[in-house]
């Protein structure tokens, strides 16, 4: 769409509207080339297919690269919503490592990669059902006194198929 737009514009400033003519029928048939009035006209024509090409490339692969990258997420925040959010009322805590680190621990996740290295961020009151926080030292005690009310859990990666799990905590302080 965007190298149609150049087109347009650029065939409005040569003459009388014939280099869109020519580019369109170019789109359409190898034979439009030889309607070109110019080489300079031939030559864009090409340059405008190349880029129009080319764009259309990139942004196709990358659709397809970004997709496999959601593909990911959707399948460690599907597992933890079927592990620690089973109960529709029921609101947990997940202590987990950085989020990179469990798709880095998946080799099919790894080879595929991605730009999201952070957890999602829980809203400002902390309302959110399922929060997922980093487990450092000391943070379960903390959270189980903030959030008494609320289930525990740790996401831990592991060696091997399924290569994270989700393991309920007890309520007692460890």
């Amino acid at each position: 769409m965007a190298a149609l737009c150049l087109t347009l514009l650029m065939g409005l400033r040569l003459s009388m509207g014939y280099e869109i003519a020519a580019f369109v029928f170019f789109l359409f048939s190898p034979m439009a080339f030889t309607l070109s009035a110019t080489t300079h006209t031939h030559l864009l024509s090409r340059a405008l297919l190349a880029l129009a090409l080319g764009l259309g490339t990139f942004i196709l692969w990358q659709g397809i690269a970004l997709n496999r990258q959601a593909q990911n997420q959707k399948v460690i925040y599907g597992r933890i919503e079927q592990v620690a959010g089973q109960g529709a009322a029921q609101k947990s805590v997940v202590l987990a490592p950085r989020f990179r680190k469990v798709w880095e621990n998946v080799p099919e996740f790894k080879n595929i990669g991605g730009w999201v290295f952070q957890w999602r961020r829980a809203r400002p009151d902390l309302s959110d059902r399922i929060l997922i926080v980093h487990d450092v030292p000391g943070a379960e005690e903390a959270l189980r006194k903030r959030f008494p009310e609320r289930k525990f859990f740790r996401l831990r990666n592991v060696d091997g198929l399924p290569y994270f799990e989700i393991e309920a905590l007890d309520t007692t302080l460890r």
